[in-house]
């Protein structure tokens, strides 16, 4: 479920001047989501799914049988890059 905060930056983003960076990103993606949610069925991958701020108006929107999140938030992958190069 979406709290209050993921709804304010990403459902439904103001541009300020604090967000203007990721305020055209986010509000693009989610125009493009609104629009053509009615093409999307079946098994829905979202690569770079974050804390998967769109999935329930993807769910409620969509005719989406299942929604499967991917991303490299806590990977292997990340934890192996913060610890530096190996020697």
């Amino acid at each position: 479920m979406v709290d209050r905060t993921q709804e304010k930056y990403y459902i439904s983003p103001r541009c300020t001047p604090w967000n203007v960076d990721t305020y055209v990103i986010r509000s693009g993606i989610y125009n493009a989501i609104r629009t053509h949610s009615h093409q999307l069925s079946g098994r829905l991958l979202d690569i770079g799914a974050g804390h998967q701020p769109y999935r329930d108006f993807l769910l409620s929107k969509a005719s989406i049988d299942e929604y499967v999140p991917l991303d490299l938030i806590d990977s292997q992958i990340q934890k192996t890059m913060a610890d530096g190069p190996s020697r």
